[in-house]
């Protein structure tokens, strides 16, 4: 199989070792604390960055403001009798708004001298101190020295100037070392020195990756690791449940008349809606073929599951550019509905493109993705990798690619029996 985008880990937590192709749909499989989950968080955030990539820089653009955005209020403050809520300065700003930013900076440094020279002529002994202090907080900024405040307000519009072309030059130049700092943070420190992600054979992540290329195969992500993230207070932990739930309550409806879409609402027995409450915030409730409607958070887990996708379909998120990282999709489900899901998931890759990191620790979930794709004939999109350890490092785990041959994986599934007979055989 040609590896149009490929994963390789070394010495990354619990993964010694792991060369995983995202083609389609890839499966992975083994024990719990074999390193499924830090392998989806590390693609998670790898490709959501690496595709956010202008916003990690106008979010720095933003914090280097800061400190002229304080003395720019002050300034307000002082010439208009109070703060303008309507000014730009106090926006989130993007490389884009730089002449707006500017002009309106030039425009306040120019009514500020004026202010000046009205206020000194005024002789109001407290009206001059509070601007003397603007002043001097300019000349503290930047030169003790310099009184001519011409001069001083020159130096602050430079360097706000400089931020902003600064900011176009990482923008254009798209340094991995930017995106390097976001990782580090969201995988705590834990920063493997032997790990790389490659689209088309070029690296964007991890290695000696020096620039971020704009990405094509795939362009957004979610990452499912609980159903319950759906109408839960759970968005207010981990960064890609606030991001999923986001996407959840986008009321767009750009799927809704997609066949697929009807197959979710047939499984289902109804569908979910995006309501509102009683202060007009957005509530995700499941409406039933009776017509009987539900808080969605209230709902069966079972529901929940089918939900997730059937409102990520709906507004148009799940595109042939989407990766959908689920872990342990079968959690929950009952059997028949564990084979619906993985029909599911064969399905959105075939008519749609979607493409899959799956963690599955069920026989029904990765026999149904093995025969149902083998079904639809888009087998040749599907990848098996099961995590082994090794007596020589216990704790460690390779993962060996198994290409369609899913035997391994039932071998390892095989040990509960072994349990079952050592604790369970009488006598």
């Amino acid at each position: 199989m040609d590896k149009i985008v490929e994963l390789s880990v070394e010495n990354f937590k619990a993964v010694k070792k792991a060369d995983i192709a995202l083609n389609g749909i890839t499966v992975v499989s083994g024990i719990n604390g074999c390193g499924k989950s830090s392998l989806s968080q590390l693609l998670y955030y790898s490709f959501y960055y690496a595709n956010h990539f202008n916003e990690i820089i106008d979010s720095a653009l933003n914090d280097e403001l800061l400190r002229y955005v304080e003395v720019l209020r002050q300034i307000e403050r002082e010439v208009n009798g109070l703060t303008s809520v309507n000014s730009i300065i106090l926006r989130p700003v993007s490389v884009a708004d730089k002449m707006k930013y500017l002009q309106y900076v030039e425009e306040l440094f120019t009514r500020f001298l004026s202010y000046r020279d009205f206020v000194y002529n005024q002789k109001d002994e407290d009206i001059i101190n509070s601007c003397k202090r603007i002043v001097r907080i300019i000349k503290n900024m930047f030169d003790d020295s310099l009184d001519d405040l011409d001069k001083l307000l020159g130096l602050f519009y430079e360097e706000i100037e400089a931020l902003f072309d600064g900011a176009s030059r990482d923008k254009e130049k798209r340094r991995y070392f930017l995106l390097h700092d976001y990782l580090d943070f969201y995988l705590k420190g834990v920063y493997p020195q032997k790990w790389v992600i490659r689209e088309y054979g070029v690296s964007f992540a991890g290695g000696e990756t020096k620039s971020v290329p704009l990405l094509h195969y795939i362009k957004r992500v979610a990452y499912i690791d609980t159903p319950m993230i759906v109408g839960s207070q759970l968005t207010g932990g981990k960064d890609y449940w606030m991001k999923l739930s986001t996407l959840l309550n986008d009321h767009s409806q750009i799927g809704e008349k997609v066949p697929l879409y009807k197959n979710l609402t047939q499984i289902m027995k109804g569908e979910p809606l995006i309501e509102k409450d009683d202060i007009r915030n957005p509530k995700l409730s499941y409406k039933r073929d009776d017509g009987k409607i539900f808080d969605l958070k209230d709902c069966a887990t079972g529901i929940k599951s089918f939900s997730i996708l059937q409102l990520l379909l709906k507004n148009g998120f799940l595109q042939k550019d989407t990766l959908l990282i689920i872990d342990e999709p079968e959690a929950h489900l009952h059997p028949q509905w564990i084979v619906e899901y993985a029909r599911m998931i064969v399905l959105l890759h075939k008519e749609i493109g979607v493409k899959f990191f799956v963690a599955s620790h069920s026989t029904d979930m990765i026999s149904a993705i093995r025969y149902i794709a083998a079904k639809e004939e888009v087998q040749d999109k599907l990848n098996f990798y099961l995590a082994e350890d090794s007596e020589d490092t216990p704790y460690e785990y390779t993962y060996r690619d198994l290409g369609l041959d899913i035997d391994p994986i039932f071998k390892s599934f095989n040990k509960s029996l072994d349990k079952i007979d050592e604790y369970g055989a009488c006598e």
